[in-house]
């Protein structure tokens, strides 16, 4: 999931259409993933919060 939102964090000016169509596919598996996933570990909690913090458009 990092990798794909530093792949558009990279895109952002270099082709702002690719960047659109990475975080929109990203942010709905996101969504799917936060929806599915209601016992994570207090470990794997914090690593979601902070991915979210990092690219507040997943939130």
């Amino acid at each position: 999931m990092e990798f794909w939102c530093e792949k558009a964090r990279k895109l952002l000016y270099k082709n702002p259409l690719e960047c659109d169509h990475i975080r929109e596919v990203v942010k709905k598996e996101w969504e799917n993933f936060r929806n599915s996933c209601r016992s994570l570990s207090d470990e794997e909690e914090l690593a979601a919060e902070i991915l979210e913090e990092d690219f507040g458009w997943l939130s």
